[in-house]
């Protein structure tokens, strides 16, 4: 019974939602992969980013487990018909067809593969503070952020404190995009905390 009958998974998202606006030449699209975004935290950051922002928020059923690597696995083009979990020394392993992806190299090396010279990614932080020069092939933007899942894990008594930290850099990056010429940003997650 899951990802819940008429829902979007999140297996889904990348070739529903992602995917046919970068069939259109030269659209740039950013997205934003934001570790351990629970439902209720999305809707704040939409109320801070609608502002300045058309925001649209829709639901999506996570991929279980919820482990980061699983859940990150997830949001690949497609996770929704080749993900498959494979289990090796008492671990979980997401794998999209042969591909093993325990890793963030490994998750972004499927990206590079599929979009060459298109494709680019980096640390949200690192985008959010440094004066960035994207070439102008870059049509698909990743930015990563596993911060708010590793407050959570290490101080979760500060961790709701510093969800703003990364809000800010969010709202940060979106300022910067717009400037960039990018038309279009999905924020997705893998997992809540």
């Amino acid at each position: 019974g899951w990802p819940l009958a008429g829902r979007l998974a999140n297996a889904s998202v990348f070739d529903q939602l992602i995917a046919p606006l970068l069939q259109e030449s030269g659209r740039r699209v950013a997205v934003f992969m934001i570790d351990a975004v629970r439902y209720e935290l999305g809707v704040e950051l939409a109320k801070q980013l609608s502002s300045d922002h058309q925001v649209d928020i829709q639901v999506a059923c996570a991929q279980l487990p919820t482990t980061t690597p699983i859940g990150m696995a997830s949001l690949l083009p497609g996770a929704g018909s080749d993900l498959s979990l494979t289990r090796k020394d008492n671990k979980c392993t997401p794998q999209l067809g042969e591909q093993a992806l325990n890793s963030v190299t490994q998750r972004m090396n499927v990206l590079q593969k599929r979009y060459g010279q298109r494709f680019a990614e980096m640390d949200l932080a690192k985008f959010a503070r440094k004066n960035v020069k994207l070439d102008e092939t870059i049509e698909l933007l990743v930015l990563r952020s596993n911060e708010m899942d590793n407050d959570f894990e290490t101080n979760p008594e500060a961790a709701p404190s510093l969800i703003s930290r990364t809000f800010q850099k969010i709202r940060m990056a979106f300022h910067k995009l717009q400037g960039l010429g990018f038309q279009d940003a999905f924020i997705v997650t893998d997992h809540g905390f």
